[in-house]
């Protein structure tokens, strides 16, 4: 009889970190269309129960639509809940292989449920939403910095003045 598996898919901008448990089977691909490919084909022939995956910023779409493309049984992990996940377990060190591992030990042990493929359509709403989000923060981040300029050319004016009137003390005008 087959022993289920459980994977982890640690996701980086450049890198997908994949560990395979209780066999223990560690890799790495590339996080592009080739990449996800590769670690399609790798996973196909395992009777894999669960591949977790933590959301990372919209890194992590392109793999999980290739992976629920082949059937693949993806669940998305709260990045939140995989930290204490993690505490209680007594991991403390953070490397992709180690997060990758912690990913796979939270789809074994914990409950979790299957992705969803979404339409293209919401996909790139889903997409849209990120980037107005980047764009309020570097906006806010952006307000805050000219703030903060101001603020501080305005209390280099006042110590100039300052410093002005007390040089005036002893340097009368004549």
């Amino acid at each position: 009889m087959a022993k289920l598996s459980f994977g982890g898919i640690d996701v980086s901008k450049d890198r997908l970190d994949v560990m395979i448990l209780p066999e223990e089977r560690c890799s790495s691909v590339p996080n592009d269309a080739a990449g996800w490919a590769d670690l399609v084909e790798r996973l196909s022939g395992s009777l894999i129960a669960a591949i977790g995956i933590e959301a990372s910023g919209g890194y992590e779409r392109g793999v999980v639509r290739a992976l629920l493309a082949a059937g693949m049984p993806v669940r998305q992990v709260n990045p939140f809940k995989l930290r204490q996940f993690a505490r209680a377990s007594g991991v403390l060190a953070k490397n992709d292989p180690l997060d990758a591992r912690m990913i796979a030990s939270f789809v074994t042990i914990m409950p979790t449920r299957p992705a969803q493929r979404q339409t293209p359509a919401a996909e790139r709403l889903a997409e849209m939403l990120a980037i107005r989000r980047q764009l309020s923060a570097e906006k806010v981040a952006a307000e805050n910095a000219s703030r903060l300029l101001e603020m501080m050319h305005s209390s280099t004016a006042i110590a100039c003045s300052r410093r002005c009137q007390e040089s005036a003390q002893y340097w009368p005008a004549r």
